[in-house]
């Protein structure tokens, strides 16, 4: 299963990465997720958060 990971230490600010399929315990769900979106407010936010004097 790939997850989008926060990485402040490269230049794009985020990867993906490859993660275990997820079990559920007795009292959870598993919801599949078919599409998402990144709008380019939320991809800055990483850089307004570590560099703050910029903004």
């Amino acid at each position: 299963m790939l997850g989008i990971v926060n990485a402040p230490d490269t230049k794009e600010l985020i990867t993906l990465k490859d993660f275990p399929e997820p079990v559920a315990a007795a009292n959870e769900v598993i919801i599949e997720v078919k599409a998402f979106s990144l709008n380019r407010g939320e991809m800055a936010l990483p850089l307004l958060l570590l560099y703050p004097l910029l903004a």
